[in-house]
Parts: structure tokens; C-alpha cells; sequence
């Protein structure tokens, strides 16, 4: 059984630290910030909060442009950004800043590393802390199995289970209790609700992209009712639909806003509508009434979750979500 203590302290042979990393996500050059806020770094949410019950104060090693969620969830001691995107795009002139990093991370020394993701890189940057015991999934469980020959600890967790499932179930296995609560991500805020909806209509998966038409008609009749609809952007193509959207609707398109901002704006909203993107299960994460729009992914793996989350499927892709079963999901919550 290993026996919590807070990670900032100088470690004992009977206490334990825990350092947890989030791989840095390969993004796209032309990520947007609906991207930004993938999946990757909302997920591990609950997990953390699982072990912080549990009295473990946590270090979380995370991709820098992630950070600012990381630092949101109240029981994360330490936020340790990782320049892998832009170590990536030359290796040798990033030699200094990767040295420097490791041994900025090895000046605390870790009983454990947990490795959340089970992607090479991910398991490189275990290995380079200065931790007693390296775990993360095993070879049939880990997302590239090679990596799991780096860990000291493997743990089995089945491959058709909700992401967020498989993350808590990792924590739980390797830091030794049983799973009795639900699902927390540990960062919900709730501002006083506005009439107020938001769509996330923002995606580089051009499979997961819901037309503009809809957006159009659905900001119509969200209209029609009272609600002010703001849109957010990342990138021109999608500042173009935005305003697109609200030229035909008198929508507010949003200006761009840190990923803090967006939460707070979020989290005033009474409802909340996006395809499968990182803001959107950021919302659904901070308890936010949210719809979430699944075509060509499947919602029972990554499908957002929260106290007030739902999704809509369709085996036809996204061609195959109406406004109208849109629209009634919407109707039931402002009832």
C-alpha cells in the first residue's frame, strides 16, 4: 500500500510522491484553440481527483500550451510545462533547453511516475525523472505498446472502456484503492448562468465538422428563444464560419481568449453545443450543460462527460445529426 504524502516534501521510505505525465499531443501546425484543450489533457481530470482523495498531492508534467487547464484542478501542487512541440522542430538547437529541463525535473525526487498516456514520448519524459518506480499501461493496454517495456510497473486496463475510465482505472491499479465515487474532474465552476449558449463549432477533423447551415439554424432558433449565442474561433476558416454564422443570426463571435477565460465564459452558459473537440469536453468537465456532437468518433470511448453532459451519435457521421434532435436535447434542458 503506498502511503500518501504531499509531493513537495522531502520523501521518506515510509511516504510517496507521484509525478504524472500528459504526453505532449501531436497538434496539427495550424491547431486552433478548440484543439488546444484536447481531450488528452481533460480526461486524466478525474483520475488526479481519485488519487487526491486519497491524500496524494500531485505534479503534473503537460505540454506548456496546456498547462493553464492543468493548474485549474486544485489539488495539482505543481504544473511542470513540457516544450516538446517546439523541441520537436529542432532537436539540436533545443539541446540546452531539454538538458535544462531534465535536470530542473530531477531536482525532486518522485517514488513514482505515472505515464497516463502510453505513447513513446510520453514514457522518454518518465524516464527522465528522477523517480523510484516508472508505471503506466501494459503491452495489449498501452496506445503504442513498445512503450510499455519502459515501465517498471504495467498495469492491464481494457481497451473498450471509456477513456476516462481507463485513466482511473490505471491510477487506482498502480497507486493501490478501489474505485467507489464517480467521476470527478475536480474543476467544476459554476458562474451565475446567463441566457446564454455557446457554440463550438471549431475542429481540424474535417469529418467531424457539423455544416454551417445547421450552425445557422440552430443559432436561430436558440435566438428566437432570448439566448445570446457567442462563437469562439482559432484559425481564418473558422472565423470565417463564425462570422458567417452570425452575420445570418446576430451571433457574438468571440475574440480570442485564454483557456482560462473561455472556461469562466463557459461556465456561465447555460448550454453549451460542440463536436467532439477538446472545449467541448473542457465544458462538460466544469459542469456546464453541454451537447456533445459524435459522427465519425465513438462517444462511448471518448465521448465528454460531466454532471449535466450528453451526447448525440449518429453511425452516419455528422451528415446524420439534425437540428431538430439537436434542438429537443436543448428544449429538455431549459425546461
Amino acid at each position: 500500500m503506498i502511503v500518501p504524502s504531499t509531493i513537495l516534501a522531502a520523501v521518506t521510505a515510509s511516504s510517496a510522491s507521484l509525478a504524472v505525465v500528459i504526453a505532449p499531443s501531436e497538434i496539427l501546425p495550424e491547431v486552433t484553440p478548440a484543439d488546444i484543450v484536447l481531450p488528452e489533457i481533460v480526461i486524466p481530470l478525474p483520475a488526479v481527483s481519485d488519487a487526491v482523495a486519497r491524500g496524494f498531492e500531485i505534479d503534473w508534467m503537460v505540454e506548456e500550451g496546456f498547462s493553464e487547464i492543468a493548474s485549474m484542478h486544485p489539488g495539482v501542487s505543481s504544473v511542470i510545462p513540457v516544450a516538446w512541440r517546439r523541441w520537436r522542430q529542432s532537436l539540436v538547437s533545443s539541446a540546452h533547453e531539454i538538458r535544462a529541463f531534465k535536470w530542473k525535473l530531477r531536482e525532486t525526487k518522485y517514488d513514482l511516475c505515472v505515464d497516463s498516456q502510453g505513447l513513446i514520448k510520453s514514457g522518454v519524459l518518465s524516464l527522465m525523472s528522477k523517480s523510484s518506480i516508472k508505471a503506466g499501461y501494459d503491452y495489449g493496454s498501452a496506445r503504442e505498446s513498445i512503450v510499455s517495456f519502459l515501465y517498471d510497473k504495467r498495469v492491464t486496463v481494457p481497451r473498450e472502456l471509456h477513456a476516462i475510465d481507463r485513466q482511473r482505472q490505471l491510477m487506482s491499479s498502480v497507486l493501490d484503492y478501489s474505485l467507489v465515487e464517480e467521476a470527478d474532474s475536480g474543476i467544476g465552476i459554476r458562474g451565475l448562468a446567463k441566457r446564454q449558449a455557446f457554440l463550438l463549432h471549431g475542429t481540424t477533423w474535417e469529418s467531424k465538422h457539423w455544416l454551417t447551415e445547421r450552425w445557422m439554424n440552430l443559432a436561430s432558433l436558440l435566438g428566437s428563444e432570448g439566448f445570446e449565442v457567442l462563437i469562439t474561433w482559432g484559425n481564418p476558416r473558422e472565423r470565417q464560419e463564425a462570422e458567417a454564422i452570425a452575420s445570418q443570426t446576430a451571433s457574438v463571435v468571440l475574440p480570442r481568449m485564454s483557456l482560462r477565460q473561455l472556461a469562466f465564459k463557459l461556465s456561465e452558459s447555460m448550454v453549451a453545443i460542440g463536436v467532439d473537440t477538446g472545449l467541448t469536453h473542457l465544458s462538460a468537465a466544469i459542469g456546464t450543460s453541454t451537447i456533445g456532437l459524435y459522427g465519425p468518433t465513438r462517444s462511448d470511448l471518448t465521448g465528454c462527460r460531466g454532471p449535466r453532459a450528453e451526447t448525440i451519435s449518429s453511425r452516419n457521421g455528422m451528415a446524420g445529426i439534425s437540428v431538430e434532435s439537436v434542438w429537443s436535447r436543448i428544449q429538455n434542458i431549459m425546461k
